[in-house]
């Protein structure tokens, strides 16, 4: 099938009429408008000073003024565009991107997500063959509160009921997923907090393991057994020493573990300590947007920033 093609010029572009811009009579502001779930590539930087080529997944929104039909949506994916060259951090995402987005959305506040799979050096216990562990990672910059950074680490948790009760001293082992979600308030590598995530578990997932690996990582699960509950408590008391350093403000930790001897998995949640009760459960935008204020650190309204300083190159930037 041919489609004809109708050629518009760019001296034309300002004949055609802009329906976004049209007036709206309804008075209801929106909070966020934009685009989701475009693939667009970035540049990683990683820890050892190197960088690689991935494909981020964004979201990308402005604040949508009352009065105002519709955004211009194409001014979105532009701004992706601009910025490809770069390295994609939450600095640049934060002082650079968030509030060039404003400026061409003509907005008063925007919202950027970036979501993309992080690569982690692994090496075997026992042989030492280095291999890359993939973590699931997304920066998160908003005029609504400080610069967040959200990862999901697999561990292996051994089970201390299991292995106290059997007559043979064996137990059930599975895999977990410990989920950071983490506002930056200075520098912390991506590495560090997936450090921090698998040493609270009973042993690593390594990709590559020979049989000494295997046999390492087996034993030193069995003498290292964590429930659910203890992988989070002590994630929890590992993030507040960064918190208590000015490194990390507010915090939320997931522990899941993917049982092996049960059809369902087992679960437990914590947050940090100046997450108000009455919060606690809700989802995670709402604290987040509640706990925006309290989060940053002598910033102005209109940028909506944490200074970053390094910590914008937090996420093994």
């Amino acid at each position: 099938m041919t489609i004809k093609k109708k050629v518009v010029s760019v001296a034309d572009h300002g004949c055609l009429p802009d329906v976004q811009k049209r007036a709206e009579t309804s008075g209801i502001s929106l909070d966020k408008v934009g685009v989701k779930g475009v693939q667009w590539p970035i540049r990683v930087k990683m820890r050892q000073g190197t960088s690689y080529q991935a494909v981020g997944n964004w979201n990308l929104y402005v604040e949508l003024p009352a009065g105002t039909k519709g955004a211009h949506m194409s001014r979105f994916v532009e701004i992706l565009g601009m910025y490809q060259d770069k390295e994609t951090t939450l600095e640049l995402m934060n002082f650079h991107m968030k509030p060039h987005l404003r400026e061409l959305l003509e907005a008063r506040k925007a919202h950027m997500e970036v979501m993309f799979t992080y690569m982690v050096n692994m090496t075997g216990l026992a042989t030492g063959k280095m291999s890359w562990l993939p973590i699931d990672t997304k920066f998160i910059v908003s005029d609504y509160h400080g610069p967040v950074l959200s990862i999901k680490v697999p561990a292996h948790t051994c089970c201390p009921c299991s292995k106290e009760i059997s007559e043979t001293g064996n137990t059930h082992n599975q895999r977990s997923w410990i989920t950071l979600d983490v506002v930056m308030q200075d520098f912390v590598w991506i590495e560090e907090l997936v450090n921090l995530a698998i040493t609270s578990a009973s042993a690593p997932v390594v990709p590559l393991m020979k049989r000494p690996d295997e046999a390492a990582v087996v034993d030193y699960a069995y003498y290292h057994p964590k429930f659910v509950e203890d992988v989070a408590r002590e994630v929890k008391i590992k993030l507040k020493v960064l918190a208590e350093e000015k490194r990390i403000g507010w915090f939320r930790v997931r522990v899941e573990n993917e049982e092996s001897i049960h059809v369902h998995n087992a679960f437990a949640e914590v947050y940090s300590d100046d997450i108000p009760n009455d919060m606690r459960g809700m989802p995670f935008g709402v604290i987040l947007k509640h706990q925006g204020c309290s989060s940053r650190r002598g910033t102005s309204e209109q940028e909506g920033n944490v200074p970053c300083d390094d910590g914008g190159r937090s996420a093994g930037q």
